[in-house]
C-alpha cells in the first residue's frame, strides 16, 4: 500500500455550532491516511478528503430530525448526486432521500449529526474508491466501507473542534 504524506489544509471557516463565531483562514493537520475495504480488498483514503469535508461534518442542532428537503440539501453539499466514472451507479436518487428521511424516523438514535457522518463518510469513500479504481457493487458495500471509517472521522472533527477553539 501507498502511503500518504501529511496534508496541511488551509481553508475558510464560520461556525456558530462550537462557540466559534469568527471567520478566519486556518491550518488543520489531518491523520495521515485511512483504509477501508470492500469485498476484502484493502484501499486508502486520502487525508485530502477528510480534511475537505469536516466542514460538512459540523452541525448547528446534532439531535435534531432533519426534513426531506435538508437531507437533500445535505445529499447535494456532500457531492453525493455527482457523476461517476465507476461507481455511478451509487449516486443518489430520490429514492434515497425517502430512505434517509424514513430512517429518522425507523431509529430513534439517527439524527442530524449521523446524518452528517452517513453522507460525508460515503462520499469520500466514493472519492477513494474512482481515485484507486476499486468497483463497490452495491449500496451495501458502500455502506460497509463507510461505516469502518466513521469512527475516525469522529475522533478528527473532536480534534478539529479542539483545534478551532484554541484559535
Amino acid at each position: 500500500m501507498k502511503k500518504l504524506s501529511t496534508l496541511l489544509l488551509l481553508f475558510t471557516f464560520c461556525l456558530s455550532s462550537t462557540n466559534i463565531s469568527h471567520s478566519q483562514t486556518i491550518a488543520y493537520q489531518c491523520q495521515e491516511s485511512y483504509t477501508t475495504d470492500v469485498h476484502n480488498v484493502d484501499f486508502n483514503i486520502n487525508s485530502m478528503y477528510i480534511c475537505d469535508n469536516l466542514q460538512n461534518l459540523i452541525t448547528e442542532q446534532p439531535n435534531r430530525i432533519l426534513t426531506r428537503d435538508e437531507i437533500e440539501d445535505l445529499a447535494e453539499k456532500c457531492g453525493l448526486y455527482e457523476r461517476m466514472q465507476l461507481n455511478n451507479h451509487l449516486r443518489f436518487q430520490d429514492g434515497d432521500i425517502s430512505f434517509w428521511h424514513e430512517q429518522q424516523h425507523n431509529k430513534s438514535n439517527l439524527r442530524s449529526e449521523d446524518l452528517h457522518f452517513e453522507f460525508v463518510s460515503r462520499r469520500v469513500v466514493l472519492l477513494a474508491a474512482e481515485n484507486e479504481e476499486i468497483f463497490i457493487e452495491t449500496p451495501g458495500d458502500l455502506s460497509h466501507a463507510a461505516k469502518k471509517i466513521q469512527s475516525k472521522m469522529k475522533k478528527e472533527k473532536e480534534n478539529y473542534i479542539k483545534h478551532l477553539k484554541q484559535l
